[in-house]
């Protein structure tokens, strides 16, 4: 009798145990299943976010055309016959909020970490391009201020090379995004190379 009983316990023990292992089982795999959908949409938001800025790229690379043409011809003249500088140069901010939610949430970790090497390298050159456009807006200021007393020629030379920088910068920002688009595009948006049928 004592015995019998003994073992009833023993299978209600082992009973828990397995129901306990089960759950957490279950739960793990829940939090799998969950953090893979969360990886596709950061993936998905990225992409969508990168896209996006190549367009801000081409637009203000189109728009600013006519002005860079203007001050590559200034700065080809004798310096005694420019007498004046004019400035006219549009810019559309870049967006890195994406980024910036994908790395702090967890489900980064999901990413295939080559995807994520990537996405840094371009939103490193893209921090690199707004920062040096931004700086170029701030000196315009001191440019403006000093019209008298600095020599038109300079400040068209000064023009040509900020806007040369800019351009090689928007030219790689562009040339990387590309290849982002071309590997990443059709490949699905969760880790490795796992296609995305939802």
């Amino acid at each position: 009798m004592k015995k019998k009983a003994l073992t009833q316990i023993a299978f209600e023990f082992l009973s828990i145990v397995f129901a306990v292992l089960l759950a957490l089982g279950l739960n793990s795999y829940k939090q799998s299943i969950d953090l893979e959908k969360d990886a596709k949409t950061l993936k998905k938001s990225i992409l969508l976010e990168c896209r996006n800025n190549y367009a801000r790229i081409d637009s203000t690379m189109y728009m600013n055309k006519d002005f860079y043409n203007y001050i590559d011809s200034l700065v080809r003249l004798n310096p005694d016959d420019i007498t004046n500088v004019s400035f006219n140069y549009g810019f559309e901010l870049l967006a890195n909020s994406a980024w910036n939610i994908a790395q702090n949430n967890k489900a980064i970790n999901a990413l295939d970490q080559q995807f994520l090497l990537d996405a840094a390298d371009i939103y490193h050159t893209q921090e690199f391009y707004t920062e040096f456009t931004s700086s170029f807006y701030q000196n315009m200021g001191q440019h403006i201020t000093q019209m008298d007393e600095i020599p038109p020629y300079n400040t068209a030379l000064s023009f040509y090379y900020s806007l040369n920088v800019m351009n090689s910068a928007a030219g790689d920002l562009q040339d990387k995004l590309k290849l982002l688009f071309d590997t990443y595009d059709n490949d699905g948006a969760g880790s490795g190379s796992e296609s995305d049928n939802d």
